[in-house]
């Protein structure tokens, strides 16, 4: 009823205190259309997956740092991006988990003293796991 008595006297037309309805039912409408994106595209599940798979959260800093050192522990091309050992012909599953490696990872995203050496190496087995004859090679040396 506060609306009642700023729009008496006015024309017809909608005031500010009427955006609240109106923004509601826009909300419920765009709350709706990300809903049937999300299960009209099966890649989100992945991107899902990756996520909990490689322990990285937006806006964190600890697993940051954690994925920066386990990057640099890693001892092959493999686990650097954290993918199964074994052969992957799927480029864009190799690029995917590159990607996410390396926002976690990056030099500008955290301050980890040798984020840059791990961003590197992040980057250098994602070249290897990219060629298929390297890749070959690799799981040769990981055994």
């Amino acid at each position: 009823s506060g609306c009642d008595r700023k729009t008496a006297g006015t024309s017809s037309a909608p005031t500010t205190d009427e955006a609240p309805s109106g923004c509601d039912r826009k909300t419920s409408e765009t709350s709706s259309a990300p809903t049937q994106n999300k299960v009209a595209n099966p890649s989100d599940v992945p991107q899902k997956q990756l996520q909990d798979d490689l322990g990285v959260k937006c806006g964190s800093v600890t697993p940051r740092w954690d994925e920066v050192e386990r990057v640099l522990r890693a001892s092959n091309a493999f686990e650097v991006l954290g993918l199964p050992v074994e052969l992957c012909a799927d480029f864009g599953l190799i690029k995917r988990y590159f990607l996410k490696v390396s926002r976690a990872i990056h030099p500008d995203k955290t301050d980890h003293p040798q984020a840059s050496a791990a961003f590197r190496k992040a980057y250098g087995a994602f070249e290897t796991l990219s060629d298929p004859t390297r890749q070959r090679r690799g799981l040769y040396v990981a055994g």
